[in-house]
């Protein structure tokens, strides 16, 4: 009698685990998606030319972001 007494109690703590599991696989699947995007956006910039070209790309950069947080 006592087992059948355990039973929903047990059906919940699994849910509440199951639900807590597709919670971090989603997560997971988030940050690997991040991660992809970031390792393509650093593929794409080349620190090939020297300082002066890096250097150009930094100040342009830094003009966009002043004009994006002052619109």
């Amino acid at each position: 009698m006592r087992v059948r007494a355990l039973i929903p109690m047990q059906l919940h703590l699994f849910h509440q685990i199951l639900v807590q599991q597709e919670s971090l696989e989603a997560g997971q699947i988030e940050i690997g998606q991040w991660l992809d995007e970031a390792e393509a956006v650093l593929a794409s910039h080349s620190l090939a030319g020297g300082k002066e070209p890096v250097q150009a790309s930094l100040d342009k950069h830094k003009v966009k972001q002043y004009s994006v947080y002052n619109f």
